[in-house]
């Protein structure tokens, strides 16, 4: 005879479905709970300093761009380039000549007005800059000329300067301006003077012939230096470009002012 089921195997299967629900109402619970991300502190700094770091490289970036593109090249034309190169060199064998000629009274004038101590007036700086002015109809045709010229005003002002400079240099070894010098230029030349007497025209005279003297002893004074300058020194020439063994030595010694 079958033995029946016991009680206890009545109450296991009947607790079955209420373990699956718990297990159900659980995994929902857990679908429905709000995901929360917690950022730290260190992570919030790093971000921050990543983003400081890429706004300032960035412009940085651009900029070394920039200029390495226009430190290479001169032009763009279509689809090709002027290269900086090949622009310095065409000006260079332009002009190169003459300029570094210029530079080089320049520095000349410069480093005696120096050694002498001149102090130049700035109050004939200004009257100079005047005397050119009044040459022209007016201040705006001043200065469309000095831009037609790539010229300031500061930079005019500059060559005054150093051409006051100039003349106060040679200025000791002018002969004075005699009373029979200048008569004898205004009976040369009465044309010139016509409806002015002597006497009014004197001083006039003086000064016309004291600045054609600075002028003749100023280009005296320049060429001996010119002269005496050796043109070794001149590093734009193409002999002084080629490699010279151990020339480094003696350019040291000019960089410094040992020769």
């Amino acid at each position: 005879m079958a033995k029946k089921p016991s009680k206890p195997q009545k109450k296991a299967v009947a607790q079955a479905p209420a373990k699956k629900e718990a297990v159900v109402e659980a995994a929902s619970a857990t679908k429905k709970a709000p995901v929360k991300i917690a950022f730290k502190k260190t992570n919030l700094t790093k971000i921050l300093i990543v983003a400081i770091a890429l706004l300032v490289l960035i412009p940085l970036l651009d900029l070394l761009i920039q200029f390495s593109i226009i430190g290479r090249y001169a032009a763009f034309v279509g689809q090709t380039q002027v290269t900086r190169n090949s622009y310095e060199k065409e000006l260079e064998r332009r002009y190169g000549q003459a300029i570094i000629q210029d530079l080089i009274v320049e520095k000349i004038i410069a480093n005696e007005v120096k050694t002498q101590n001149i102090a130049v007036n700035e109050e004939r700086v200004t009257q100079e800059l005047d005397g050119i002015k009044s040459q022209f109809s007016g201040e705006e045709e001043f200065q469309e000329i000095l831009k037609a010229e790539n010229l300031t005003e500061e930079e005019v002002k500059a060559r005054i300067r150093l051409q006051l400079g100039l003349q106060e240099i040679v200025r000791a070894s002018m002969t004075p301006i005699t009373d029979e010098s200048i008569q004898s230029y205004y009976d040369q030349n009465k044309q010139l003077y016509e409806g002015q007497t002597f006497e009014e025209s004197k001083e006039s005279i003086r000064k016309s012939l004291e600045d054609a003297e600075l002028s003749t002893k100023g280009d005296e004074w320049l060429n001996g230096k010119l002269t005496a300058l050796s043109a070794d020194n001149n590093l734009t020439l193409t002999a002084n470009k080629q490699y010279k063994f151990f020339q480094s030595i003696n350019l040291i010694g000019k960089l410094f002012g040992r020769n």
